[in-house]
């Protein structure tokens, strides 16, 4: 196994086991309403035009705290918060459900297949 996919797969465990928080069932709830999706950046985005406040708290609050564990995995791994994102983003996006939204790489929202 080369470094490269041996750094991965730690890195996707680390995320695994940290990105489990208060909000991970309103926010499966929110991605399966439609309302929440994952982005190519780790983070979640708000899908619907006019999101309630609780929405915005609530994404606000995963993504502040998503920052907080991928910042500490960069640091761990000795690798930039950017490269730590990029990773999230991908496992996320396919760890998401067919049915739900993804952002992809023009920006737009569309429901994964």
């Amino acid at each position: 196994m080369k470094l490269h996919q041996l750094k991965f797969a730690i890195i996707a465990l680390f995320i695994s086991i940290l990105s489990q928080n208060a909000f991970s069932m309103l926010v499966s709830d929110a991605k399966a309403k439609g309302l929440v999706g994952e982005q190519a950046n780790g983070y979640v985005g708000i899908v619907t035009p006019a999101p309630s406040k609780e929405v915005i708290a609530m994404v606000k609050e995963v993504n502040s705290k998503r920052r907080e564990i991928y910042s500490q995995l960069a640091k761990k791994q000795n690798l930039t918060l950017a490269a730590i994102e990029e990773i999230a983003g991908e496992r996320n996006i396919k760890k998401t459900p067919s049915g739900q939204y993804i952002k992809n790489s023009s920006g737009s929202w569309v429901t994964k297949k």
